[in-house]
């Protein structure tokens, strides 16, 4: 999570390509600038209410529920070849 604040309070891009995030991560605020979580692994992760700029989940996967709800996004947000697993909810 050390990245995600440094990514929203310095206003710069995130990186997070390939990780493995633990369950029940929320993932919250404004990104100004591109966020990449390709390849990653999530379990139960709430996304709500945060802003994108840009934003690639190519190949990630997703274990449970994921909350996309009342997410904006300014400019594109990738979902490639993303796999939903479980048959849990996702929120959009």
């Amino acid at each position: 999570m050390d990245k995600v604040n440094d990514s929203i309070a310095n206003n710069k891009a995130l990186f997070c390509i390939g990780y493995y995030l633990l369950a029940d991560v929320k993932i919250q605020g404004i990104f100004n600038k591109p966020i990449y979580f390709s390849r990653s692994k999530f379990q139960r992760v709430d996304f709500s209410s945060t802003k994108f700029s840009e934003a690639d989940f190519g190949s990630a996967k997703f274990s449970g529920k994921a909350d996309f709800s009342s997410v904006f996004i300014k400019d594109k947000v990738y979902f490639n070849y993303v796999l939903f697993e479980d048959g849990k909810k996702i929120l959009f």
